[in-house]
């Protein structure tokens, strides 16, 4: 009897451990968010923005966002026959 007592206190104090204990599924947004976060990631691998000061990346990222707009330009023009 003593026994039995014990353990039942013992059950009582010990956390849960059944299926509803698990953690939520991530939400929609949150798996969003890290797969902009991968992609960002490679793209600094691509380029070896990931050793540069935040200056610097913001200065290369600046260039390659005009120089893509420019072809964007150029391509337009020329398929408009301008």
């Amino acid at each position: 009897m003593l026994m039995a007592r014990r353990y039942a206190r013992l059950l009582a104090r010990a956390p849960a451990m059944h299926a509803c204990s698990r953690p939520p599924p991530r939400s929609c947004p949150r798996r969003q968010l890290n797969f902009l976060q991968r992609k960002i990631y490679v793209y600094e691998l691509w380029t070896g923005l990931y050793m540069l000061d935040p200056w610097e990346k913001g200065f290369f990222n600046t260039m390659v966002a005009m120089g893509a707009t420019a072809s964007c330009y150029v391509l337009l023009g020329w398929v408009n026959g301008a």
